[in-house]
């Protein structure tokens, strides 16, 4: 595949969790987020809001089960980092 291609599609795949997750939000489902996101080599941002900058503690609790997620991604024993899988 060319490399216009696969950034259209990584760029594609970005905009589709963002439009859901803006969707979700909207209809009241989200109460807090906690995110990173690369702005290119060695550039990134995070952040964090709602019920989670409230409760700091929960936010690390999930970061810690992300962490290990991406873990078990690394390693190939997971093919996903989906909510819930």
């Amino acid at each position: 595949m060319p490399i216009t291609k696969l950034v259209e599609y990584a760029n594609r795949e970005t905009i589709e969790t963002l439009e859901g997750l803006l969707k979700q939000a909207r209809q009241g489902e989200i109460k807090g987020l906690l995110f990173a996101v690369r702005l290119g080599i060695k550039r990134h941002a995070m952040g964090v809001s709602g019920e989670y900058a409230i409760d700091p503690i929960m936010a690390a609790a999930v970061t810690s089960r992300i962490l290990y997620k991406l873990h078990t991604l690394a390693d190939g024993h997971q093919s996903s980092l989906i909510a819930g899988s």
